[in-house]
């Protein structure tokens, strides 16, 4: 009797590439039927059964039994979209302080993720910081990684100096003046006699203080 030789049935199991850019996809051939030894002829010129360390793309293999018998199969390797971070800081408002934020928004990848900033914080974002530079490194949850930095800046310290015209014998023809650097201006004052500018008039002989307050509140 002649009896047909079993068809060959080709199933390929992949894997995606885990990370944008790691070239670590694989493809495994599962055969059933036909007649051993197999020779394989894959789209990338491999001959070997199964395949790994691949790039994203379409693969297809041909195989061929020992009758001469022939299948094929086609499978495509994906990979994730690259693991991005936007991050925008909030400056300190005042020399010295420590309410500087961060806040970053990540996408692609595979979440979930995970945080580790350069201060230890492992948060999403970070508040109640000082003025420098920070580093966050971002993981997601295949163990792909992007490291993003951000600069907090403080304004510079405020620095007032004064000068004064001494009153008149017997007069209120005094004046003062306050002069500032440093902080955000504008600047508001406030003089111990009563005045909010940056000159005040008409003082009499005495001791007199000025508060200097910047736009932030410094």
């Amino acid at each position: 009797s002649i009896v047909s030789p079993a068809s060959i049935n080709a199933n390929i199991i992949s894997t995606d590439m885990s990370c944008n850019g790691i070239c670590n996809g694989a493809a495994d051939l599962v055969l059933s039927g036909g007649s051993s030894p197999f020779t394989y002829v894959w789209s990338n010129n491999s001959a070997l059964e199964d395949l790994s360390g691949l790039c994203s793309g379409n693969y297809s293999v041909s195989i061929t039994d020992n009758n001469g018998c022939q299948s094929t199969a086609n499978t495509t390797i994906n990979e994730p979209a690259v693991l991005t971070v936007i991050s925008s800081a909030i400056n300190v408002s005042c020399y010295g302080g420590n309410d500087g934020t961060i806040d970053i928004t990540v996408s692609g990848g595979t979440s979930a993720y995970s945080y580790l900033w350069s201060n230890g914080d492992i948060s999403e974002d970070i508040t109640s910081i000082t003025a420098g530079s920070y580093d966050v490194t971002v993981t997601d949850s295949v163990g792909c990684t992007f490291v993003s930095n951000e600069i907090v800046t403080e304004p510079t310290t405020i620095i007032i100096s004064t000068s004064s015209t001494n009153a008149s014998c017997g007069f209120s023809d005094g004046s003062a003046t306050v002069s500032v650097t440093g902080g955000t201006s504008p600047y508001t004052y406030l003089w111990s006699s009563g005045g909010t500018n940056s000159t005040e008039t008409g003082l009499a002989a005495g001791n007199y203080t000025v508060s200097v307050t910047d736009n932030n509140g410094c």
